[in-house]
């Protein structure tokens, strides 16, 4: 059965915000200054002088639309144009409210302008539209983010100002909420801090894994988290930190297989950092858990093993496993000695002849080629070693194990 089709009264909405979201994504004034007057849209501000207030929840984190709420959210978003062009009328400001749609955003959009004498500032303005909009739409207030930039002048600078209002929003992610993000506001509270710092403290919170308590990794990774990439507000820095404890998590599931198994959301499946320092303690609390009772490696065994089961198929060296871990390489063999209890060849060696059976059992390779993707340096000196240590050849170690 075909859906019923959307009221004419919606798709001339978005019809009509399509064509000035038009000046968000160009950034040239003729062309612009043409589109607007031959498609006939009644522009409202000052082209020469003009502020962008940017508010709303980023559709990200909206539910699929249906004809139902779509037709409600149309209905919210033009009460909200009315009450927004009264409030910068009685503000001595004129403008163009619209939804924006560049990034498929659900944001709602300002444009405006003194006409003259004015009743308050621009900034005062933005804050009463952002407070409409949080009144008329039913969005939790935690989920809506404002920004304001400007002024600007001439319509290539829309495109500018969307660029600008789009980076202030995204800092809804670093905890800036309840206030209109501005400019300023980013320069006041902001603190600097740069990766080398967020790797130099990740590398302390696997010392601390490896060798703290809970209490203390949940202390470190509050100090990552809150410290040093909050008031950073760069994404550069949340996402260094995201893959360095991602590659930690992995590292303990690795090494400590099959005890550790942990979640591995995306770096952007989080709403606010708050959301990630959260998922980050439940990892580090549920790593803890799952390794109770299991005497844990030092950090150079743990980095060395982990180094190890993702490199096991290629040639290994004990001077290439010391340069990768910044150790001395015979206190590291005594340290890998005492950890596993064996040799690091014959460590090698049993990991390599285990990922032979998986294949032998699971594939259809040859022989050969089975040898060759266990890190063998030859099918000849696979066969030897294979029938030393099982008691049966490489095919009949198939015959026998492979599934039906």
């Amino acid at each position: 059965m075909t859906e019923p089709l959307l009221d004419k009264r919606d798709t001339d909405f978005v019809r009509e915000n399509m064509l000035i979201n038009y000046c968000l994504g160009d950034n040239g004034d003729l062309l612009i200054d043409s589109f607007l007057r031959n498609n006939r849209v009644d522009v409202r501000f000052d082209p020469e002088h003009f502020y962008f207030l940017m508010t709303g929840v980023s559709n990200r984190f909206l539910p699929p639309y249906t004809r139902e709420t779509f037709s409600r959210g149309v209905s919210a978003m033009l009460y909200t144009y009315e009450l927004t062009q009264a409030l910068l009328l009685s503000c001595g400001y004129d403008g163009n409210a619209f939804l924006i749609k560049e990034d498929n955003s659900k944001q709602l959009g300002v444009l405006f302008s003194p006409k003259g004498e004015t009743a308050c500032p621009p900034l005062d303005v933005a804050c009463r539209i952002d407070a409409l909009y949080r009144e008329h739409n039913p969005h939790p207030a935690e989920d809506i983010s404002a920004s304001f930039v400007g002024p600007y002048s001439g319509y290539a600078q829309a495109n500018r100002a969307f660029k600008e209002a789009r980076a202030l929003n995204d800092l809804r992610f670093f905890g800036l909420k309840d206030c209109v993000i501005t400019e300023s506001l980013r320069r006041r509270t902001s603190k600097p801090c740069d990766v080398a710092a967020i790797l130099a403290n990740v590398r302390a919170l696997t010392h601390t894994v490896c060798c703290g308590t809970l209490k203390q990794a949940l202390a470190q990774a509050d100090h990552l988290v809150t410290d040093l990439v909050a008031p950073s507000y760069s994404m550069t820095n949340y996402l260094a930190l995201y893959v360095a404890a991602d590659d930690l998590l992995l590292t303990l599931e690795t090494v400590y297989a099959p005890l550790v198994r942990l979640a591995h959301p995306t770096a952007f499946d989080f709403k606010t950092l708050d959301d990630y320092r959260r998922y980050l303690h439940d990892a580090l609390k549920a790593a803890f858990a799952q390794l109770h009772g299991v005497k844990r490696h030092p950090p150079t065994v743990l980095l060395a093993l982990s180094f190890i089961h993702r490199n096991y198929t290629r040639p290994l060296s004990l001077a290439q496993l010391s340069e990768y871990v910044y150790a001395n390489p015979s206190s590291l063999s005594s340290e890998l000695n005492a950890a596993v209890g064996v040799t690091l060849s014959e460590y090698v060696g049993a990991l390599r002849l285990s990922h032979a059976r998986r294949l032998l059992a699971q594939e259809a390779c040859s022989i050969a080629e089975v040898a060759r993707q266990s890190g063998f340096t030859s099918a000849k000196y696979f066969r030897e070693v294979f029938k030393k240590q099982t008691g049966l050849s490489p095919q009949q170690y198939r015959d026998r194990h492979a599934a039906p």
